[in-house]
């Protein structure tokens, strides 16, 4: 049979379908149709819907991840580099941001009180004289751990009265860093503390597991994002020629 016949039967055979057709099985035929053609409309709809709402809760938790990594990472870092606790580094971190300044200030200006320190352990003339102008001695700081070394040059600096002599003195103890973080400084170390206290209630707080655990997400992110821009060195590689 050729597909003119068949085409011409079936139209034969809806004109007869039709012709049997009452208005009211046809009626009904069309609203169920178009109760069909907006249940469609609406699904689609919802569609869009539930996928801008997903894309909505994605977004910041994915954003929450990458800050535990970042946030982790400093702290797993600033303690290989300053011996520091992790808890108290991010509690400081917390009260450093809270006065204005950041934590990679309060990393940096940690590092040189350390060297201060350890110049005057040495013996150094000019360190022994910054560090005896604000009533500290060698023997006293080296009994404390960092962050106690910390919150006891804060309380020192605090009781300077003159502002240019305690921009001095930061500056002397904490480099460039002990300038910024003079208002972290201003009452001393209760100030400091009721600002870490503060992050303990906020839940401001990190311990070792954490913390390594962030860096080596944090690395492993580094890692495949350098794979994948190598991907594309390859590829360019092979049609540049």
């Amino acid at each position: 049979m050729s597909a003119t016949a068949i085409r011409a039967g079936k139209a034969q055979l809806e004109l007869g379908v039709k012709d049997k057709m009452t208005p009211a099985l046809r009626a009904a035929l069309a609203d169920a149709g178009k109760k069909l053609r907006t249940f469609g409309i609406a699904s689609a709809a919802a569609g869009a819907a539930m996928g801008a709402a997903a894309a909505a809760i994605a977004a910041p938790l994915a954003g929450a991840v990458e800050r535990y990594a970042t946030f982790g990472d400093e702290v797993e870092k600033m303690n290989a580099r300053t011996g520091m606790g992790y808890d108290a580094i991010a509690k400081l971190g917390y009260a450093a941001e809270q006065s204005g300044a950041s934590m990679e200030t309060l990393d940096k200006a940690t590092g040189k009180m350390q060297q201060s320190i350890s110049k005057l352990n040495e013996g150094n003339k000019t360190a022994t004289a910054a560090f005896e102008a604000m009533g500290l001695s060698q023997k006293e700081l080296a009994a404390l751990s960092p962050e106690q070394q910390f919150l006891t040059l804060a309380e020192a600096i605090s009781k300077i009265e003159n502002p240019a002599d305690r921009a001095a003195a930061a500056m002397e103890i904490f480099g460039k860093g002990g300038r910024e973080l003079l208002p972290m400084f201003a009452d001393g170390a209760a100030g400091i503390t009721a600002l870490t206290d503060e992050a303990a209630r906020l839940g401001v707080t990190m311990d070792e597991e954490g913390a390594e655990n962030a860096a080596k997400f944090g690395d492993t992110l580094a890692a495949i994002n350098k794979a994948v821009d190598m991907v594309g060195v390859r590829i360019g590689e092979a049609l540049a020629p």
